[in-house]
This record gives structure tokens, C-alpha cells and sequence, in this order.
């Protein structure tokens, strides 16, 4: 199911160089639908992803594209030391 886990979600552990601590962040842009998203997080080896629209259908009309914006940040250490913030700040700016 999906959880409320706000507008990023960050995976890091021993994924670096020589098992050296790193990871990816992936942050929700303020300008997709139904901001903050909510996320399919699971405790085994899966892909952790935002799940708009969840399970409900939603129309797309032809008219207008659907626009989805995420960042994708790769780091090296943890979210707390990598400098995360300061980008979470810029993408999210006063929004989150």
C-alpha cells in the first residue's frame, strides 16, 4: 500500500566504492499532481517509487499533457552529510 512519507525519499547504505556508505534521493517536484505523492516503500530489494495515481484510474486528456518531474540525486555518504539538503531546498523551495 502506499504511505505518506513526504515530498523525497532517500536509500543509502554500504552501495559505494569498496562498500563505502552512498545512495540516491529522489525528490517529488511541488508542480505534480496531488503534491507530496504518496510512496510504495518495502522492506526487501525492490524499487521504492512515488505511486501517483495510486490505484485509481484518473482521465488524461489528449489536450493537455500530463507533466510527472522528479530529481534523481546520486551521493556519496548518508542524506544527513551529502550536502541533501541545500538541493531538497532548492527543488522544494518554500513549498514542503
Amino acid at each position: 500500500l502506499a504511505v505518506s512519507a513526504g515530498p523525497e525519499m532517500d536509500i543509502s547504505g554500504a552501495a559505494g566504492k569498496n562498500g563505502q556508505l552512498a545512495g540516491i534521493m529522489i525528490v517529488c517536484h511541488p508542480s505534480n499532481p496531488d503534491f507530496p505523492q504518496k510512496w510504495i516503500i518495502r522492506k526487501e530489494k525492490s524499487m521504492q517509487n512515488c505511486a501517483w495515481p495510486g490505484n485509481r484510474t484518473v482521465e488524461i486528456k489528449m489536450s493537455k499533457p500530463l507533466v510527472l518531474n522528479y530529481s534523481v540525486i546520486i551521493h556519496r555518504g548518508d542524506a544527513k552529510n551529502a550536502g541533501l539538503q541545500a538541493i531538497r531546498e532548492t527543488i522544494l523551495g518554500g513549498n514542503f
